[in-house]
């Protein structure tokens, strides 16, 4: 069956990455709006549904990132917190 379609193949599998693709991206955008959101839209993403469901496909693909990448993360994470927080403080003073 196969080769008389050689391209279905190829396709079938192009659509099943562009899906992970995609569920990777929506799943970055949710853990984004949840963890670094404040406010009003904080608990927006918390309470919907959709970014929920997003948030935890990410939450279960992370297992298969490696943990150099992982901890690449987690750098520059603090460190975009400490610009964060150096931020806050410069503007209360």
């Amino acid at each position: 069956v196969l080769h008389l379609y050689p391209n279905l193949m190829g396709r079938f599998l192009g659509m099943v990455l562009g899906l992970l693709q995609g569920l990777v991206l929506c799943g970055v955008l949710a853990v984004g709006l949840v963890e670094y959101s404040s406010g009003n839209l904080r608990q927006t993403a918390e309470a919907s549904e959709v970014v929920s469901t997003f948030a935890s496909i990410a939450q279960f693909l992370s297992v298969v990132i490696p943990g150099d990448i992982k901890r690449n993360f987690e750098d520059v994470k603090k460190r975009t917190e400490d610009i964060v927080e150096g931020v806050k403080d410069r503007e209360k003073q």
